[in-house]
């Protein structure tokens, strides 16, 4: 059987981080046996999620990733704009704020940098997925959908609002249940002058995303309840149409940018939920397994490359018979927690211009 010192579990983000931040620490001393379980070290469509905010730099640069992200040269994102809590279009400008608005990136891009840096370490890819546990003297015994059982002294959990593992470690807290029915639209016309500004914009029964990328294709989303969509409002193509047309200023945009019709739109789940702890004996549980965030906040791939970084170094801390960066995680994860969800509530309050509808009333 084999065994291995840190076993990371999924393909994601966070997991990405944590094999960048093994490596740091154990450069020099190749000693641990690193294993990653997961189907593919990269996600095959293309990923959602298109913007990553100023305060993401000094992360990027302990992680070495700094120069290879500035040599992207992704366009900056200029401008905010919001139709939230009045039915005007409210422009925000990146100097009004003390950090900007960040950068547009190229999600699929992005994500391959950070593999391509992750595969400096040396571990070994199990493709499988994890699918029970066992609880062992000296860590763990897990048993993989390949049929092979391995034995490893800390597990990382990084597969996403799914928290394969770890949710069979701690109850997790659960909030709104939002979707996300999401589409690309590529450039008709390529002299047609297109903003790069991220829009948001709030209508009868949810919100609606759009920013434009750097190949020019505009990335759009609607958020709303499981409710809304069980009801075919954004599987059937024609429905997803009339949503849009429901909207003023995506609408707008869509019409003026000369874009490409919709295609069958992808549903993503966008809800928002935490473990009650995020650490334990022998794991820990990194990205949106520990915590998964409202996409209004803008903070999901942060809080993915944060706490795969941090939870990486406190795997090794623990492996060295340390335990309190186990306990730090955990704390500033239940803090981060607590002052998204109060952030989270204001922001939803302030739009009042839809008093009956369904989806508002729940805030």
């Amino acid at each position: 059987m084999n065994h291995f010192n840190i076993t990371i579990i999924g393909n994601r983000i966070a997991a990405a981080a944590a094999l960048i931040s093994l490596g740091q620490r154990l450069a020099g001393n190749p000693s641990l046996k690193i294993a990653l379980v997961a189907p593919s070290p990269l996600q095959k469509q293309h990923p959602v999620g298109e913007s990553l905010p100023p305060t993401i730099k000094p992360l990027l640069q302990k992680m070495d990733l700094w120069d290879d992200f500035s040599a992207q040269n992704y366009p900056t994102s200029e401008a905010r704009f919001t139709c939230w809590d009045n039915e005007q279009l409210q422009p925000t400008f990146a100097h009004q704020t003390p950090y900007g608005f960040g950068w547009c990136i190229d999600r699929l891009a992005f994500e391959n940098s950070l593999w391509k840096k992750a595969k400096q370490t040396s571990f070994t890819t199990i493709n499988a997925i994890f699918k029970h546990s066992e609880k062992t003297a000296e860590g763990w015994r897990l048993k993989l959908s390949d049929g092979q059982t391995i034995e490893t002294d800390f597990v990382l959990d990084c597969t996403g609002r799914a928290a394969s593992f770890a949710k069979t470690q701690s109850e997790r807290q659960k909030g709104s249940q939002m979707v996300a029915a999401c589409d690309f639209l590529p450039p008709l016309n390529q002299q047609v002058h297109r903003s790069a500004g991220v829009m948001i914009e709030a209508v009868e029964q949810g919100w609606w995303y759009s920013s434009l990328l750097p190949n020019g294709e505009l990335a759009i989303a609607y958020f709303t309840d499981r409710e809304h969509i069980a009801k075919s409002v954004c599987h059937d193509k024609n429905q997803w149409q009339q949503n849009l047309n429901n909207s003023q200023y995506t609408k707008l945009r869509v019409e003026t940018g000369e874009f490409a019709d919709f295609n069958q739109p992808r549903i993503h789940d966008a809800s928002m939920s935490c473990l009650n702890e995020t650490t334990g004996d022998g794991w820990l549980a990194c990205g949106d397994a520990a915590m998964a965030l409202d996409p209004l906040s803008a903070h999901g791939m942060t809080t993915a490359l944060w706490s795969g970084y941090k939870g990486a170094n406190a795997c090794i801390d623990s492996l060295n018979g340390d335990n309190q960066p186990l306990q730090q995680y955990n704390d500033s994860c239940k803090q981060n927690w607590q002052t998204y969800c109060e952030q989270r509530q204001a922001m939803y309050r302030r739009q009042t211009r839809y008093p009956d509808s369904v989806f508002w009333r729940q805030f």
